[in-house]
C-alpha cells in the first residue's frame, strides 16, 4: 500500500479509540458478549466444543456457534483461571443482587472491584479476548480500502473516505472493543469480497481462486451466516465462465480450486454437526439439516422472517417508527440490552 500514511492514520485513531471502549465499557453489557465469552471459557475448560444438545443447551444461547472464534480465545485463556469457581456475579443468578437497581435487571454483571485493574482472573480474560477484537477490527478497515481500490483503482481517496466511514461508525468502534464473533467473520467476509472483485476482474489463477475458498471455510466456522459468500462465488464463475465463452470443464476447474480448501478447512466441522446434530426426523429433511446450524430463522425456514409484521413484538404494540427508531439507535449508539451511550437528541 504505497502513500499509506492518511490509512495508518485512520487505523492508529480507530485502534485508540477502540482500546479506550474495550477499556471502560462493563464487562458483559454488550448484546451476547456473556454468551460468546461462554462458549469461549467452556473450550478452554475442556479442550473441545460441545458435543451434545445438552452442553450446547448448559452453555447459552451461543452454545450452538461455529467455534473457530471462540477456539481462539480459549487459546488466549490457557494461562488465566476462568473455572466456574472464578465467575464474575451475574445479576440472575441471585435474587439478592437485584437490589441495587431496585428489581430491574438493567446490567447481566453485578460490577464490583473484582474488575478492577490490574486485571485478574475472569476479568483478565475478559480484557485479553476484548483486545483480540482490536486488530480485527482493523482488519476490516484494510479490507474495505483495498476493495474499494480494486474497484476504483485511480481514487486512492475515494478508498480512504470508504475506510474512514467504516473505522469511525460508533456502532462498529463498539462492535470491535468487545467479545463477539462478528469480529473474525467480518473481515474474512471482507477479504473475501476483496478477492472476488479481483476474480470478476479476470485474475482466475489457481492461488487466487484458492485463497478464496480458504478464506470463505475459515468464514463459515467462524459464523455460519458467511455461507451466503458459496453460490456467491459460484454466480461470479459462472458469469465469467459465460462471458469469456469457456467450457464446461473450465468452469469445474474453476470451481474445483475454490472448493477444495473450503472443504478441507470446514467440510469436516460440517460433516460432524450433521452427524450428532441433525433433527431430520422431528422436523423433515430440509429444516431438520440445517437444525444444527442453530439459527432460528435458518430451521423455521426464510419464508417466517418475511412475515414479520409491527405489532406482533411480544413486548406490544411495535410500529414502523419504533422500528426505524430502534435500528437508528442499535446501529450508532446503542449498547447492550437497555444501556444507550447518547441521549434521545
Amino acid at each position: 500500500m504505497q502513500n499509506s500514511k492518511p490509512l495508518y492514520l485512520i487505523l492508529f485513531i480507530f485502534g485508540a479509540l477502540a482500546l479506550a471502549y474495550s477499556l471502560i465499557l462493563p464487562l458483559g453489557e454488550a448484546a451476547d458478549e456473556r454468551h460468546h465469552f461462554d462458549l469461549a471459557r467452556f473450550i478452554a475448560e475442556t479442550g473441545r466444543p460441545p458435543l451434545s444438545v445438552a452442553e450446547r443447551e448448559a452453555i447459552g444461547p451461543k452454545g450452538d456457534a461455529a467455534p473457530f472464534y471462540h477456539g481462539l480465545l480459549a487459546i488466549l485463556f490457557q494461562r488465566v483461571n476462568v473455572s466456574a469457581e472464578a465467575e464474575l456475579p451475574r445479576v440472575q443468578e441471585n435474587p439478592k443482587r437485584l437490589i441495587p437497581f431496585d428489581g430491574i435487571p438493567v446490567d447481566w454483571i453485578l460490577h464490583t472491584d473484582d474488575e478492577a485493574f490490574p486485571f485478574r482472573g475472569i476479568a483478565l480474560a475478559w480484557h485479553l479476548a476484548r483486545l483480540l477484537s482490536i486488530p480485527l477490527g482493523a482488519a476490516t478497515i484494510i479490507g474495505v480500502y483495498l476493495t474499494t481500490l480494486a474497484i476504483y483503482p485511480q481514487r486512492r481517496y475515494l478508498a480512504l473516505a470508504a475506510a474512514a466511514f467504516v473505522a469511525f461508525l460508533p456502532r462498529f468502534i463498539i462492535s470491535s472493543a468487545i467479545v463477539s464473533d462478528d469480529n473474525l467473520v467480518i473481515p474474512l467476509i471482507t477479504f473475501a469480497v476483496y478477492i472476488l472483485v479481483r476474480v470478476a476482474q479476470g485474475d482466475q489463477r489457481r492461488r487466487t481462486l484458492f485463497v478464496l475458498g480458504l478464506l470463505m471455510g475459515l468464514a463459515a466456522i467462524s459464523k455460519y451466516h458467511s455461507l451466503v459468500l458459496l453460490p456467491e462465488a459460484f454466480l461470479i464463475l459462472a458469469l465469467l465462465a459465460r462471458r469469456n465463452r469457456a467450457t464446461r470443464r473450465t468452469l469445474l476447474r474453476y470451481g474445483g480450486w475454490v472448493i477444495l480448501p473450503f472443504a478441507l478447512v470446514a467440510g469436516w466441522w460440517f460433516g460432524f454437526l450433521f452427524l450428532h446434530f441433525n433433527q431430520v426426523a422431528e422436523l423433515g429433511l430440509a429444516r431438520g439439516l440445517m437444525a444444527p446450524l442453530g439459527d432460528p430463522v435458518v430451521t423455521s425456514g426464510v419464508e417466517n422472517a418475511f412475515n414479520f409484521q409491527p405489532g406482533q413484538s411480544g413486548g406490544g404494540s411495535f410500529g414502523w417508527f419504533d422500528w426505524a427508531a430502534l435500528t437508528f439507535k442499535t446501529f450508532w449508539v446503542s449498547y447492550g440490552s437497555l444501556k444507550v451511550l447518547a441521549s434521545t437528541a
